[in-house]
């Protein structure tokens, strides 16, 4: 389903379309196989980071893409990325902050995915290099933060920090965890 709409956009024969399909849906059965493994104690939750990431699923793309589809698959990626982000960012502002006027929320979602949006630098996400994740990513908060406090009034803010608060603990209860 995920992919539906990047196969559709393709310019490729029916029989190519296929082709690709089933390497995603290959794709999609290594997961579960490996998911499965992770339950059962024959494999590692990093055989499953690896498999989950977008990387792995390129890397056998590439045998059936060529340069152009590649580069229209990492452009999928990323917006799919960034729409689900946003999408997640909305979802927990509405929660967070309910007296939070649209205008402003629209201010605080543009803000957050210029400062933390998907396509951001990333470190992988191993022993220091998720630290150093966790502190980049705490570093784009505060950022962020100070671009917001720009932008509304007092009352707006303090709903808005409501949010930005519960995005702090979360960063920082990931970062504890890794250090």
């Amino acid at each position: 389903v995920r992919y539906g709409s990047f196969l559709e956009k393709l310019s490729v024969s029916d029989s190519r379309r296929t082709k690709i399909a089933s390497v995603i849906t290959d794709v999609f059965v290594q997961r579960n196989m490996a998911s499965r493994d992770i339950s059962a104690g024959k494999a590692t939750a990093v055989t499953m980071e690896e498999m989950t990431s977008t990387k792995y699923l390129r890397q056998q793309l590439i045998g059936v893409l060529n340069n152009e589809e590649l580069s229209e698959f990492d452009g999928f990626e990323l917006n799919y990325q960034k729409v689900q982000l946003r999408n997640n960012f909305n979802s927990q502002l509405s929660l967070t902050a309910p007296a939070l006027s649209e205008v402003n929320r629209e201010i605080v979602l543009a803000i957050l995915m210029k400062h933390m949006g998907a396509g951001q630098t990333k470190v992988s996400s191993s022993g220091g290099d998720a630290v150093n994740e966790s502190q980049r990513q705490l570093q784009a908060l505060m950022n962020a933060r100070r671009e917001i406090i720009s932008q509304l009034d007092q009352e707006q803010m303090q709903e808005t920090e409501k949010f930005l608060n519960r995005i702090q603990s979360g960063l920082m209860t990931s970062q504890s965890m890794n250090e």
